[in-house]
């Protein structure tokens, strides 16, 4: 069975496409690992209590969760520290080829190799660990979620801006070959992307038949297809990356800088929550957003960090879902959570910290 014939196969119908996410990780550990269950039928009981297309990873969790589960069953041990780095990436294998999602590593890198009240430092272009960061005493994060659905398969929204990044990239790795550019996140300096951005030299925007007839042999992603009716946002998408990787990178070298016994200062969760604010506009014009996800960005925007409220932003794949909340660790920062909640309106579910990841 090959993958793409299991990827048509679940997809027929709508109502159970979801069983790909468990069944399919069987073919993964049976092509990759070479995985065999003595002509058994296996019999799975699935529990989770991550809310389903909510933005914080489902449908990763539920992956790792079955693919442990069948490796132990059929003795396949994983390579690498735990094997969860190969655990993880063989997941992502399951969503991209057997579910369609073209979604990165990063999910189910979490899944795996998470701990409690730690966040994860990771290079999803290959898939390196950089280590666990600890989230200081005196700030927390909450979850709350905007009651819309998204989805990261490979006919949402989704997956036409990781298109538009991919022939951004492969733009410029053609355009400036002596850049050695490999991977967005290892792109120049961010503002020489914008200089050339502002002096014309990058184009904002290109139709799928430009950029085919430019580059023949495509954008160098194997789980997205560039449509030749499509014009894409290049820039906007492409930049978005950039400046992440640049964000991600000051937040991890802040926190990492206060001491074990120290709290954190209002002014690191200011700056952090700063970065949280632009990660979601930057998401949002990439056309990722969502009036609903907006709206809970703006009402904690609004309590400020006189409440305590220092940062939000939108969680996974967009267009709903879940935001993230940064605030500091008070009754007062609680009460502004409530009160966001309650203008909101609809009883939202609300999220606090974290927990481990299957092999922590």
């Amino acid at each position: 069975l090959t993958y793409d014939a299991a990827r048509e196969w679940f997809a027929r119908d709508q109502k159970s496409r979801w069983a790909a996410y468990v069944a399919g990780t069987a073919l993964v550990l049976a092509k990759e690992k070479g995985a065999r269950f003595d002509d058994r039928s296996v019999a799975m009981f699935v529990r989770s209590s991550v809310p389903e297309g909510k933005g914080v990873s489902s449908s990763a969790a539920v992956e790792v969760a079955s693919m442990r589960a069948l490796a132990v069953l059929a003795n396949v041990p994983f390579d690498g520290d735990e094997g969860g780095a190969e655990l993880a990436a063989l997941c992502q294998l399951c969503e991209n080829a057997v579910a369609g999602a073209p979604c990165g590593v990063m999910d189910q890198m979490t899944a795996s190799l998470g701990r409690e009240s730690r966040l994860l430092a990771l290079l999803c272009s290959n898939n390196a660990v950089l280590g666990h960061v600890r989230m200081p005493r005196g700030c927390r994060l909450w979850g709350i979620d905007s009651g819309v659905r998204h989805s990261n398969d490979g006919e949402s929204d989704y997956g036409r801006v990781r298109c538009a990044a991919f022939m951004f990239r492969e733009h410029l790795r053609r355009t400036w070959p002596e850049k050695k550019i490999a991977h967005l996140a290892a792109s120049p300096d961010p503002r020489w992307l914008e200089v050339m951005l502002l002096n014309g030299a990058l184009p904002r925007r290109l139709s799928g038949e430009n950029f085919l007839a430019m580059y023949p042999e495509g954008h160098g992603d194997d789980v997205t297809s560039i449509d030749p009716r499509v014009t894409y946002d290049v820039a906007t998408c492409g930049s978005h990356p950039v400046m992440e990787h640049k964000r991600v990178t000051l937040i991890r070298d802040w926190l990492e800088e206060v001491a074990d016994d120290e709290a954190v200062s209002e002014l690191v969760m200011t700056q952090v929550g700063d970065y949280m604010y632009q990660s979601h506009e930057s998401y949002g014009a990439c056309g990722l957003g969502s009036d609903a996800t907006d709206a809970l960005v703006r009402l904690c925007r609004e309590r400020g960090r006189d409440r305590g409220v220092f940062g939000a932003k939108i969680t996974g794949g967009g267009k709903g879902g879940v935001a993230c909340v940064l605030t500091a660790d008070t009754d007062d920062a609680a009460s502004a959570v409530a009160e966001v909640c309650e203008e909101y309106g609809g009883k939202p579910a609300v999220f606090v910290g974290s927990s481990p990841g299957a092999v922590a």
